[in-house]
């Protein structure tokens, strides 16, 4: 062959290649980027997702802060960084109790019907009013009698998300002057009322509102405050540096604040603990036995070893559940939905994956080595315990490791056979359930993220210290 029939040869084959390689790298590279792409949007939730406390200031349930009756409130809620003056000056607003009708001599007090003891002014249940109900206590301005015309300002020295405002004033609509942290003014108002002891409301869904002024030209006071804030006054270096104070102060820090989070994080390392010795104590003499012997059986034990790895987990949890109703009752009410159900259902998953790593860390051991020492006069566990095991460590090391974050991972069988009982059963894996059961996304994602955290610290412990070149 010619020259240059041997050179055009030689880039065919090359550009071949290129091509071949660029496929490889696009399918197997798909779902490289799709993982780092998923922890890329847990960490970017972090702080994209809004830190803020609701709040529901209800002068009728909150008794701690104020009594029924004609009573003085001192306006000042140093929880939430809230002020609440009335008229002019710095004058505090009077605490009504609308169930009385002696307050309100010129209302009268809601029906009876809505949990009042008059007739109210709108009528009963049969009138289609769905503003004539009881609203308990309510912080009006001061004036005699009530009720009296006046004006109620709002003041919190951080700023907040303002959701609702709700009102028991006359037949007018209330007024509302919000401003926001810019100096803004937004003017709002409410519908008119039924008549004197109607229910109002305003829902602005304004942010970064600092002050509400809020005028009653026939009388009547504020029921419900709603509003969302950050749980906490930020200093001005928060201000100035957002991203900053995100680094500080993110739901991953809130989480861990929470008892019930710190108490699934204890349970969740003692028992991966617990359930990774456990395993390596099966894996260790039963994967010596599959690797070294043949013995009748071998290969149908070795498939029972697969069945906790193909299972649905719920299924292993049920089978577990089901299991201990043929155990006797007090045996079964000490392990079923305790702690060491817990244990019990991570070390029947996790425990596979460890059998299957030390097969195969046996399996690269040479024999020779063991068997020069049975001819030289060892036992056979003399020469597994002075040839074989220190040549497995790394594998031991590796199975440990998997059994550890298998066990982090597992839900299926704990939901069922240990339960997400609170302070009781709850580990990780739970917690990010029961977080999301309740809506507290950025809780759950926090618990992802410090699971995930987890995971990699035990990847690159197999790393470093387990056997590379094991697979299962």
């Amino acid at each position: 062959m010619s020259q240059p029939n041997r050179q055009n040869e030689w880039k065919s084959q090359g550009s071949g290649d290129t091509l071949f390689f660029l496929t490889l790298a696009v399918l197997g590279g798909t779902y490289v980027v799709l993982i780092l792409l998923l922890l890329i949007a847990d960490i970017a939730y972090l702080f994209r997702a809004p830190i803020q406390e609701e709040v529901v200031l209800d002068f009728f349930q909150r008794r701690d802060v104020a009594t029924a009756g004609d009573t003085s409130h001192s306006g000042d809620y140093p929880q939430y960084a809230l002020t609440i003056c009335a008229g002019e000056g710095d004058q505090k607003p009077v605490l009504f109790d609308t169930t009385r009708p002696e307050n309100f001599p010129a209302w009268g007090s809601p029906h009876r019907d809505f949990g009042g003891p008059g007739s109210g002014s709108g009528g009963g249940r049969a009138t289609p009013l769905p503003n004539n109900r009881s609203l308990g206590n309510i912080l009006v301005p001061p004036g005699n009698p009530p009720p009296s015309p006046g004006r109620i300002q709002l003041h919190w020295e951080q700023p907040v998300t303002l959701r609702k405002l709700l009102f028991m004033a006359g037949d007018r609509p209330v007024a509302v002057t919000l401003r926001d942290l810019a100096g803004k003014e937004i003017a709002l108002s409410s519908q008119g009322g039924s008549g004197p002891g109607s229910v109002h409301q305003v829902a602005p869904a304004a942010d970064q509102i600092t002050d509400a002024d809020i005028e009653f030209p026939q009388g009547g006071g504020i029921a419900e405050v709603r509003f969302a804030w950050p749980g906490r006054l930020l200093s001005n270096w928060e201000v100035r540096s957002p991203w900053l104070s995100r680094l500080i102060y993110n739901p991953v820090i809130d989480a861990l604040a929470k008892p019930e989070i710190q108490y699934s994080l204890a349970l969740s390392l003692i028992s991966c603990t617990v359930t990774a010795i456990i395993s390596l104590w099966i894996a260790v003499p039963l994967g010596y036995l599959l690797s070294r012997f043949s013995f009748a059986g071998k290969g149908f034990i070795d498939a029972i070893l697969d069945i906790p790895i193909v299972l649905p987990p719920l299924v292993v949890g049920l089978s577990l559940l089901i299991l201990f109703q043929f155990m006797p009752s007090k045996f079964s009410s000490l392990v079923v939905y305790q702690v060491p159900a817990v244990i019990i259902a991570q070390v029947a998953v996790a425990c596979a994956f460890a059998v299957r790593t030390m097969k195969a860390a046996f399996d690269q051991i040479d024999p020779r080595c063991e068997q020069v020492a049975l001819t030289l006069g060892c036992s056979r566990a003399a020469a597994f315990s002075r040839v074989v095991l220190p040549e497995a460590v790394p594998g031991m090391l590796t199975a440990g490791t998997l059994a550890w974050a298998r066990a982090l991972g597992e839900f299926g069988p704990l939901l069922i056979f240990a339960g997400a009982t609170r302070n009781k059963t709850e580990v990780l894996s739970t917690s990010v359930f029961l977080e999301l059961s309740v809506g507290d996304l950025a809780a759950a994602v926090s618990i992802s993220l410090i699971m995930i955290l987890a995971a990699v610290i035990v990847l690159v412990l197999t790393r470093l210290w387990g056997t590379k070149t094991i697979s299962l």
